[in-house]
């Protein structure tokens, strides 16, 4: 890695979140360099893979667990901004997907820069419960020893050249911000020698030739499936050209086809005349119980009902007419409460503001009724009783034909 050649040296260890781990021997050089005052670091990742490095050298861990900040102004509350203090100069980036940076104690490292307080943690290891206190959360951390350096950062985006943007709504300005870590870092010294450690990185896999090519897999890929559409693309318009003449015929032919498939399935029956009548068929009833008879003589059609609920309304309109002196749809409530008391006349209000949107709808001016009737036979019955409860408290007494309060009855007072 060029770590063992002398010299005052700056080791930046960035991302990827995977597969990054420091074998034991590039720890070892990396720990007893910067212990001796020849070597700062910058580590950048948000990731557990270094944790025994980090915890040996600064008794700090990373746990791993997305950071939720409530308070970003990013869709994906993953995302969020900070801002931190280095020596006296302030510095303000944004962080995608950071992780909580864990101190084991306060004399190896400080906080730079945090979360803000309103924030929780995600685990993306369904085995391990995350920490969904709401708080601050350390992501940036700084330490100072023999006059080396050393910066941990919870997430390598702010080095990855796709997030080298500006925020002016926030203050932020990454390609800033990656230069005020690196130059506190190197301690403004333009002649320190920078090691970027890409030993980890997973590259991508190449074929190679006699021919001494070297192209990526998915360049080819790409190379390959363009030409398959482009042959594919004028295949199908000259086929389109040859076949514009006979599209009309193999149109009827398929149809033609799909029609004797589906009546050879399932048209049992053979052709033949439909017009013949309909053959008489004798009919007797050799037995018919009473409670159907009495079936058979009370239910009613809906028209009915409809009708003899709008014959009702017409006769409580008359009778508030002569009652109160106004007609039913104009009454109101502190009338009736006046002759009926408070809770009769809530009651009498409901029944006629019901029985008038029967009316209505009855008379052909309401096509539809709110609430609707699943049964009128019932809700005759009800309001029926409902009304006869009314013209009591008024004093009257409802009697109809033949003891049912359905059809034709009249008032008279008790």
């Amino acid at each position: 890695m060029g770590l063992s050649q002398p010299g005052k040296k700056a080791y930046f260890l960035i991302g990827p979140d995977e597969n990054h781990n420091l074998t034991s021997t590039e720890a070892e050089i990396v720990s007893s360099r910067y212990l001796n005052g020849t070597l700062s670091l910058l580590v950048s990742e948000g990731n557990s893979t270094n944790n025994s490095f980090l915890h040996s050298l600064f008794h700090v861990q990373v746990k791993g667990d997305a950071i939720l900040d409530q308070s970003s102004r990013f869709h994906d509350n993953r995302v969020f901004n900070i801002t931190g203090q280095l020596d006296t100069q302030t510095v303000a980036g944004v962080l995608d997907i950071a992780s909580p940076i864990i101190f084991e104690n306060l004399t190896s490292m400080w906080t730079v820069a945090a979360s803000s307080d309103n924030s929780t943690e995600r685990s993306y290891d369904y085995h391990v419960q995350a920490n969904t206190t709401m708080g601050t959360r350390t992501v940036v951390a700084a330490s100072e020893t023999n006059g080396d350096r050393a910066l941990l950062i919870s997430d390598s985006a702010p080095f990855s050249t796709a997030y080298n943007g500006t925020f002016s709504s926030l203050g932020v300005n990454e390609g800033a911000f990656v230069e005020a870590l690196t130059d506190w870092v190197t301690g403004s010294d333009t002649n320190m020698t920078i090691i970027i450690d890409n030993a980890h990185y997973r590259l991508p896999q190449n074929v190679g030739g006699s021919l001494g090519l070297n192209l990526s897999i998915g360049r080819i890929f790409a190379l390959v499936l363009a030409f398959i559409i482009v042959l594919t693309s004028a295949f199908y318009t000259g086929f389109l050209s040859f076949s514009r003449p006979f599209i009309l015929g193999v149109a009827l032919l398929t149809t033609w086809s799909l029609y004797g498939t589906l009546t050879r399935r399932y048209a049992t029956e053979k052709k033949g005349k439909d017009d013949e009548p309909l053959p008489k068929i004798e009919k007797s009833i050799l037995a018919e119980s009473k409670e159907r008879r009495d079936f058979l003589k009370t239910s009613r059609r809906k028209g009915f009902y409809v009708a003899t609920l709008d014959q009702m309304y017409d006769v409580l309109d008359a009778l508030t007419f002569r009652e109160f002196g106004t007609e039913i749809s104009a009454l109101k409530l502190e009338q009736l409460t006046a002759r009926l008391g408070d809770n009769q006349g809530i009651l009498a209000s409901r029944l006629f503001k019901r029985l008038g949107k029967i009316a209505e709808y009855a008379r052909g001016d309401k096509r539809l009724l709110f609430p609707p009737v699943l049964r009128w036979k019932r809700t005759t019955a009800r309001l029926t009783g409902q009304t006869e409860q009314v013209l009591n408290q008024l004093g009257l007494t409802m009697t109809g034909k033949g003891q049912k309060k359905q059809l034709d009855y009249r008032l008279r007072r008790g």
